[in-house]
């Protein structure tokens, strides 16, 4: 075999188990976590095993698309502090938001049935409460181009006083 064939095979099985060697060094924190790397999802996303306490405050929006029944869109926004304990993509900065994926569930854990339906009929454009919360179900991808995040709330240790959101015109997504 000619000296180029066998560095062309050499490249593509370096290429080849990149991916498989590599994945872990492109996703770091900035402080020791207990949310532990466990594989890939679909596509480029990754999952987490293991739970974490975090501080910060989340915020409640009323989502709803095409014809489907409206539903509580759960935001949490990190403090700096528990922002260096979320896992991230190397070249990405610190965690600024995640998406609480059991909104369902989670909702009541942080406002009561009142808030909750003044969002969901729009009597609120939205609401806010400061807490300390555990997650678990860790998960990151990219779509769209954007990286995003997202977890299961387990359990509220601690929280503040729900605030209402301003009024807003701005449109969230793709």
């Amino acid at each position: 075999m000619p000296f180029s064939g066998v560095v062309s095979v050499i490249i593509i099985l370096l290429l080849a188990a990149t991916p498989c060697l590599s994945q872990a060094s492109f996703i770091v924190t900035d402080k020791a976590s207990s949310l532990k790397l466990i594989g890939r999802g679909d596509g480029p996303d990754v999952e987490f095993i293991g739970s974490v306490q975090l501080s910060g405050r989340f915020v409640a929006r009323r989502q709803q698309y095409n014809e489907q029944a409206p539903y509580l869109d759960l935001t949490f926004y990190p403090d700096g502090k528990s922002a260096r304990l979320l896992p991230r993509y190397r070249s990405d900065g610190p965690v600024n938001d995640l998406t609480i994926s059991n909104s369902k569930k989670a909702g009541p854990m942080l406002f009561d049935v009142d808030t909750i339906e003044k969002v969901l009929n729009q009597e609120l454009p939205g609401a806010t409460v400061a807490a300390t919360a555990t997650i678990r179900n860790y998960r990151m991808g990219v779509s769209c181009d954007q990286h995003w995040r997202s977890a299961d709330l387990v359990s509220i240790s601690s929280r503040q006083q729900v605030a209402a959101l301003p009024q807003e015109n701005t449109r969230v997504g793709c």
